[in-house]
């Protein structure tokens, strides 16, 4: 079962980066398309939508760098899983060589026997494996910590981006009206058709700058 499990996240984890490096192709390509866009009737709206898209993918780019370490995490486990059974084991077979002694060696005749060097040394290298996978594991539980407060604050920073620019539609559509209202005075049409016209526009600015007419 364990080797399932391992075999599962291990391949999660090949198409996870895969996926990885596909998505930072497609930003780095709409980046420079952002880059070259030339100037002309739609180029803004065109790149308001290159912008979203961006920040979409911005975001799955997190979502999969998440699952990434996640996996990581999970064949770490699995590796520390196993490497802690061989350590247990051999710390038994070190505690059978050191409490063991043969009938002569209680006597005094013999000397009791001692773990071989090899198994000890083993039991050394396992141990300092273990260290390694747990540093290791210790690094990637702050980079989902990292990865997490990045994508937290991309999100608030789109989110202010979107409220800034609606604020600042709002405001030149408001300063549009007030021009129309300008330029209407001047031109010679009946008074009270002028009169619903600024009447109609003014409303229109009070409507979008919230206020109380």
């Amino acid at each position: 079962m364990e080797r399932l499990q391992y075999a599962v996240s291990k391949e999660t984890l090949q198409l996870m980066r895969a996926k990885e490096i596909c998505l930072e192709q497609r930003k780095h390509g709409l980046k420079q398309e952002m880059q070259n866009l030339q100037e002309g009737e739609d180029a803004m709206l065109r790149l308001d939508q290159m912008e979203a898209l961006y920040y979409e993918l911005q975001l799955q780019l997190y979502d999969i760098q998440a699952e990434v370490l996640r996996c990581e995490e999970l064949l770490l486990n699995a590796q520390l899983t196993s490497l802690r059974r061989q350590i247990t084991e051999r710390q038994d077979e070190v505690v059978y060589y050191d409490a063991y002694e043969s009938p002569d060696a209680m006597q005094g005749v013999e000397e009791p026997s001692a773990p071989p060097p090899s198994l000890r040394d083993e039991l050394s290298q396992l141990q300092q494996r273990t260290r390694q996978l747990e540093a290791r594991r210790g690094r990637i539980t702050t980079k989902k910590v990292y990865l997490k407060n990045k994508k937290e604050i991309c999100i608030i920073n789109h989110n202010q981006k979107i409220q800034q620019r609606q604020g600042s539609q709002d405001d030149q559509t408001s300063h549009q009206a007030l021009q129309q209202v300008r330029c209407l005075s001047l031109v010679f049409i009946p008074y009270k058709l002028a009169t619903s016209i600024q009447l109609q526009l003014k409303s229109e600015v009070y409507v979008r700058l919230g206020w109380s007419h």
